[in-house]
């Protein structure tokens, strides 16, 4: 759904909630962010409710994916979402989107390395469009997990 050519990430801003970690405002260029053809700036709220429970809105979809750790190798990943679909698209072509979507996703989730999320964030670099990860891996360091990271 990116762009390589538009990497750029606007400054957005990370909270630690009572429930978990909220990042309001990323802004991401997107070259079809709907299925029409024509790209756009789309604004992102993300909320992490528990190490492995997530949720995401923008513009017209909600979500909420959950990871179940079935071995060390191996997490069954479920999405939940909600879109306001424009009234001309068939529900066939709404699952064709997102089935493209979600493989796009599994692509880039599978090749990223190391395999295991460090904890140490001297072991990688950081950029300021990193203020989420930087702030969950600090949450899971104090909530001492240890199983899938290193």
């Amino acid at each position: 759904m990116g762009d390589p050519e538009k990497p750029m990430v606007e400054d957005y801003k990370v909270e630690r909630t009572d429930e978990g970690l909220a990042a309001y405002g990323l802004k991401i260029w997107q070259p079809n962010p709907d299925g029409t053809g024509v790209g756009a700036y789309r604004s992102y709220d993300y909320f992490c409710y528990r190490p492995l429970i997530a949720a995401f809105t923008k513009e017209g979809v909600k979500s909420v994916l959950t990871a179940t750790p079935v071995d060390e190798d191996t997490t069954l990943a479920w999405l939940f979402g909600m879109s306001d679909f424009r009234q001309e698209v068939t529900e066939e072509e709404a699952l064709k989107w997102s089935e493209l979507i979600i493989g796009q996703d599994a692509l880039a989730v599978e090749s990223q390395r190391p395999e295991l999320l460090p904890l140490d964030l001297q072991e990688e670099l950081h950029l300021a469009c990193d203020r989420l990860a930087i702030a969950y891996r600090r949450w899971l360091k104090e909530l001492e997990l240890s199983y899938g990271v290193a």
